[in-house]
């Protein structure tokens, strides 16, 4: 018995919902966060759970871990595009050193997420080359270059 994107899909079918009920578990959260990345889009069935868990998530690590998913999920996660934008947006130069550390971990994976989105993050072409302009990290740039190639080359007939 598999479980992951090569897993039974009966065994995953039965696990997903089990899951979605413990994802806002502090306890079991991490390993269910990890569990619904392992499984990938096979976990599409979770996507409301973790948007709302992104948005009621005050714990930047935790976070980290929601958009992970998110993006393993892939185009299935479509409904997390708005929340992934104002991430890609949110201001944080006025944070302490940690804090902002994390939101920089926060854009970056956030950006990620939207590439392997794909199509449906067309929304977010214009605001990452937005905040390419404004963000001098190189490693944004090259996620927020990756994640717009992604999503132009997935809207190409």
């Amino acid at each position: 018995m598999r479980i992951g994107p090569a897993g039974d899909d009966a065994i995953v079918k039965d696990v997903v919902p089990l899951l979605i009920d413990q994802v806002q578990e502090p306890a079991s959260q991490g390993f269910v966060l990890g569990c619904l990345t392992t499984l990938g889009p096979k976990a599409k069935a979770a996507v409301p759970a973790l948007c709302k868990t992104l948005k009621d998530m005050e714990w930047l690590g935790g976070k980290l871990d929601v958009i992970g998913s998110l993006g393993a999920i892939g185009p299935d996660a479509r409904a997390a595009v708005p929340d992934l934008i104002e991430l890609v947006k949110k201001e944080f130069a006025d944070l302490g050193s940690v804090e902002r550390e994390r939101w920089i971990e926060i854009r970056n994976e956030s950006a990620s997420a939207l590439g392997r989105i794909g199509a449906d993050a067309k929304a977010a072409i214009p605001v990452l080359r937005e905040m390419m302009k404004q963000d001098d990290s190189p490693l944004f740039r090259r996620r927020a270059t990756e994640a717009i190639r992604l999503i132009e080359a997935a809207t190409k007939p």
